[in-house]
Parts: C-alpha cells; structure tokens; sequence
C-alpha cells in the first residue's frame, strides 16, 4: 500500500495536484510506520524494519515540502548527539506565535507528530516543535533509549525552543501521548519555563503497567507462554526492550520502576489539563492520581467510549482530542480563567482555595459575589461534574454548601463589567 503511494503521489505531482500528492505521501509514510510497528523481535538485527523506517521518515520529508505551511526540519542537541525534529508554522511570517512543544510515547515517531497533533494546532494558530526523543523512531538506532529523568530531554528543546523567532517564549507548552503521560508530567515538574501542560493521557506509574504483564505471566505459565499467545504482550515486552535498551523482560520490568510521579507531581507549577481514555487497556484509573496530585491549576476531561474515545490514546478521536486540548490551551495560554469547553459543561481550571464573601465556618456558598469593578460568579463544585462522562474534575469532590476539606476550590467565574455593587452574575455548566 505505501508504495502505490507513493508512485500515485509522482504522478499527482507531475500533474499538479500538490495536496492529492502531499496527502498520498502522508499515507504512505504512516502505512510504512505501521509495517514495521509489530516488528520488534530483534530490530537491531531486522534489515526490513530499517529499511521501512528509513522509507517512513524520507516519504514523510517529502510530503513536509508540499505541506501548505512551513515545516523545518532541525536537529536539537543533545547529550553529545541531536534529536531529529520538525518546527511546523502556521506561516511563513515569522510573527511569535504560541507553540506547542510535542512529543509521543512508547512507539511513537517523529513522522506520525503531523497528523497526530501538528495538523490541529496549525488550523488553531499554534506553532509545533516535533521530535523524536530517546527510545522513539530515529533516535533508539542511534543508541538513545528511554530515561526516566525526562527534563534532561525537554530542557534542552525548550533551550532551542526559545531562540526561534517564531516562538512566542511565554506561551510555550508541552502535549505528549500515551507514556508521554509520565515524561510530559515529570519534565514540567523540573522544566519551569512551559507555560501549559497537557497529559494525553495521565500516567502515574509505568511498572504497575509492566507489573501486570507479569502478574499474567505468572498465571499463563511464564513469560515466554504468554508471549507465545498474546500478541499485545509480547508486543509491550519487544517493544519495552527494543525502547529501554535492555535484553529480558526481567529487566524491562526493574527498569520502569523509576517511572512514577510519586513525590513529583507536586512540584508542577503550569497549569495542567490531565486527559483519561475511559478504557485504557494500559494506564486505566492513573489519569485520575496524576489529577488528584497535582496542586497547580489543573483539570481532568474523561473521553468516554460512546463518543468514539475510549481506547488509549483515544485512537479513532483525534480530532476530538483536539478540540479538546485546544480549546483548553486556548483559554490558558489566551489569559482566561477558567476554560469552559464549550458544550461540555467542564470546569478545567483550579486554583488555591480563597476566602470568599459569604464563607463561614469552613463551608463554601453556591454563590458568591466581589465587587470590584467586576462581577464574580463563583459556585464552587457543584459545576464540575462532566456533562458527558459523569467525571468529577475536583479531587474533594465536594458540592457547594458542604464542609471545605480540600486545599482547593474550583472557580466557575463568568467575569463581566459590574452594572451595580449587587449585581450578580451567574456561570452555568
């Protein structure tokens, strides 16, 4: 399939028809990723999983040039060597735009940043430094491999990140997929400079995952049974081992025991938008204790799987994932405080708990009013409840007019020109 592809994206070319060229080269740079997504018995070794790479990343350059935006490929140094990346603009201006620092997760790629996230940011006004990091595409080849202190990564993007012209230096933020979910959340607990944060989804611990792949092991007779008869075991071993660098399962599993955001999360100071798969076969109920952890502004939107995004990663619900994380970013990045996404009736942004007028005795009214040339609606909890899903978005999951017994309180404010010292104005989920 890719390489029809790629012969229909010529002729399109000669003929013309930059975007039926352009899109032809997309699909057959991902059909070649796919190809070789389930070969990691011995990839080192795999001469067609080099070469379905290697045809990947160059039928991805090719279609980059034919994008209707600018897209810049870089190298960001590193630790003596560089990350392969792309630095997609929404023009070729070189106007300072918010942008998007982003990378995947545990069998991510630079050449699938595009459509997984790039595509959506660029029709939103987001510029988007892409790139592989270690344990991901390119850069596991090389001899770069997963580590657990992620800001040693991120920090020097963000140092490359702010020498661009095109990036506007205080709206910087990090999004990240699947394990990006610990890498993303442990970097932005260290890296100081970001001024957003979406986990897609949240990870809380990557050796309770593996963990449970043992557990099965046990049961099926040992690890090679289950490999032997589960395809998307043996894949997380391969792969795990392939992204780790480390020869045995046994070894895998001591190695994820670093990744947890126990005595981390606490120390992220952006605001954070934690996303869960109602689903997730991987990570099911740790976006939840990544939410609960965090004590900077933060918010939790459940992708439910009647609305098509229940799996991990909420595949098949991209564009979902994107009006959500934007809308979200938008509102962050844009200075409004708190973001309604629209139709959703979600709070998504929380702060530290304020005395507020009307409060007594440790309780918190439905509603209450600041009359300082503007009116402040204000009702605590009993609009954090997701229309869709049913999730809580507060981590005291208190309603308003019961006992404060959290360190803080969701604000639900509609912000509007005070008419007169009582006015009132309400903010409805």
């Amino acid at each position: 399939m890719a390489r029809p592809g790629r012969s229909r994206a010529a002729r399109f070319t000669r003929w013309g028809h930059r975007v039926s060229a352009r899109e032809a080269l997309l699909r057959a740079s991902n059909y070649y990723r796919t190809a070789d997504f389930y070969r990691r018995e011995d990839p080192a070794l795999d001469q067609e999983s080099v070469r379905l790479q290697t045809a990947s990343r160059r039928t991805f350059a090719d279609a980059a040039a034919l994008l209707g935006t600018p897209a810049r490929a870089l190298e960001i140094p590193f630790a003596g060597t560089t990350l392969p990346a792309y630095l997609f603009t929404v023009d070729g201006s070189g106007v300072p735009r918010p942008t998007v620092i982003y990378h995947g997760g545990y069998d991510s790629t630079l050449e699938g940043d595009y459509l997984a996230l790039a595509a959506g940011a660029l029709r939103r006004g987001y510029n988007v430094l892409a790139f592989d990091d270690p344990g991901q595409g390119a850069t596991v080849r090389a001899g770069l491999h997963f580590r657990p202190d992620w800001e040693a990564v991120v920090t020097p993007v963000v140092d490359l990140a702010v020498t661009l012209p095109e990036v506007d230096t205080e709206k910087i933020a990090l999004v990240d997929t699947g394990l990006g979910g610990y890498l993303a959340a442990r970097a932005a607990a260290f890296e100081h400079r970001l001024a957003a944060c979406v986990l897609r989804d949240g990870v809380w611990d990557m050796y309770e995952t593996v963990a449970g792949v043992a557990a099965a092991a046990a049961d099926a007779g040992g690890i090679e049974a289950l490999v032997a008869t589960s395809t998307s075991a043996r894949w997380l071993v391969d792969n795990g081992r392939w992204t780790y660098g480390v020869a045995t399962f046994g070894d895998l599993l001591e190695a994820t025991r670093a990744y947890t955001l126990d005595g981390v999360a606490d120390r992220i100071t952006c605001p954070t938008l934690v996303i869960e798969a109602e689903n997730d076969q991987f990570f099911r109920g740790q976006p939840q204790r990544v939410h609960d952890a965090l004590t900077c502004p933060k918010g939790l939107v459940v992708f439910p799987e009647d609305e098509g995004g229940g799996e991990h990663c909420h595949e098949g619900a991209t564009l979902r994932f994107h009006q959500v994380a934007f809308d979200w970013l938008d509102g962050v990045l844009g200075g409004r405080s708190p973001q309604r996404l629209e139709g959703e009736g979600l709070v998504i942004v929380e702060e530290p708990h304020r005395t507020l007028p009307g409060e007594q005795d440790g309780t918190v009214p439905s509603r209450s009013t600041v009359t300082d040339g503007t009116v402040r609606s204000i009702e605590p909890f009993s609009t954090c409840r997701s229309g869709s899903s049913g999730a809580w978005l507060c981590g005291c999951r208190r309603r308003a007019g019961e006992p404060v017994t959290c360190a803080a309180v969701v604000r639900a404010v509609a912000l509007q020109p005070s008419r007169s010292p009582d006015a009132e104005a309400r903010w409805s989920g």
